[in-house]
């Protein structure tokens, strides 16, 4: 009962923000989801997302009329760096209140940065406006609940990469460390994904993952959707979308040069990113480890399952080490 109530309460929230097509497809999605592992629906499913990504991005589009119109596209800036030697990535309670996993995977990325001349920058909520400067308005409705974490984290990562250059890198991203990855000192860099992670769930498709981003100093990219965000949440109290940022690119991606072109040209790397989030409680195998990490340094993990630390397995083998 109370999950049919939080459902109707969403439809009609989004109906009154947005426009009554929104709001169907959110309740259709719930749907959809359910049913995505039948083979025999997979196209219907497809086009679904495919017209619901379509109806997001219309109205956005038409929305922010203006903003995208008269937005500063060609602005000349002068590029201090072309990708600052700097690491960041953020645990908004503090390190020492992090699961134990995440704990490890921020050893791993600090580790990486020392060992290759990076400086690491592990951002709180007592030092992360030391590094970044943000419109009141956001910062308060991030302060009151309006905007929620997710959301504001996305509002940092790329203001931050705006301002600096460099990497951000997710808390639960693991580094195996043992060579220096040259890409992450690219103009732009983001982890593409194998084609079969491609899901039309997703907006990207597999063509850049949010929680690795690379690249240089007021890189078009990361200013637009700097401002489009803030712009967005000067005006809305609302996310049309949980992934509202992958929209965005989405929407940068169809409209600017430069970042079409950065996009495809990045190159598929770390295929078997989730590896160790698979992996994690499973006995340790050398072989298949070494096999992995002839394509693989780059790790995505989670702290939302448990695993199992025991001794032998991958968690304590490689995380746990």
């Amino acid at each position: 009962m109370k999950s049919m109530k939080k459902i109707v309460k969403e439809y009609f929230l989004l109906k009154n923000t947005f426009n009554p097509q929104i709001a169907r497809n959110k309740l259709f999605e719930k749907i959809w989801g359910r049913l995505s592992n039948i083979p025999l629906l997979r196209d219907k499913i497809t086009n679904f997302y495919y017209r619901k990504h379509e109806t997001i991005l219309e109205y956005l589009e038409n929305e922010f009329e203006y903003f995208l119109k008269n937005y500063l596209y060609d602005e000349e800036i002068k590029f201090v760096n072309s990708n600052s030697k700097i690491i960041f990535s953020m645990w908004i309670q503090g390190e020492e209140n992090a699961p134990k996993i995440v704990q490890k995977t921020i050893e791993s990325q600090r580790s990486y940065a020392k060992r290759y001349g990076y400086q690491y920058v592990l951002l709180d909520e007592n030092n992360l406006f030391n590094y970044i400067d943000l419109p009141e308005i956001i910062i308060e409705k991030y302060k009151s609940g309006i905007i929620d974490f997710i959301k504001f984290s996305d509002i940092v990562r790329v203001t931050l990469l705006a301002k600096y250059g460099g990497v951000w890198l997710d808390s639960t991203i693991y580094i195996e460390t043992s060579k220096k990855l040259e890409y992450l000192e690219n103009d732009f860099y983001t982890i593409r994904l194998k084609d079969e992670e491609k899901i039309p769930k997703f907006v990207p498709k597999g063509r850049w993952t949010g929680f690795c981003l690379a690249g240089k100093q007021n890189f078009i990219l990361f200013r637009f959707l700097r401002d489009f965000q803030i712009e967005y949440f000067k005006r809305f109290n609302v996310a049309i979308d949980y992934f509202l940022i992958d929209y965005l690119i989405e929407l940068a991606y169809r409209k600017i040069n430069s970042v079409n072109k950065s996009i495809n040209e990045n190159s598929e790397t770390n295929p078997e990113l989730v590896f160790l989030a698979t992996n994690m409680s499973r006995k340790y195998n050398d072989h298949d480890w070494k096999e992995v990490l002839k394509n693989t340094s780059l790790f995505k993990c989670t702290y939302k399952v448990k695993i199992n630390s025991n001794e032998g397995t991958y968690f304590n083998k490689i995380i746990d080490k």
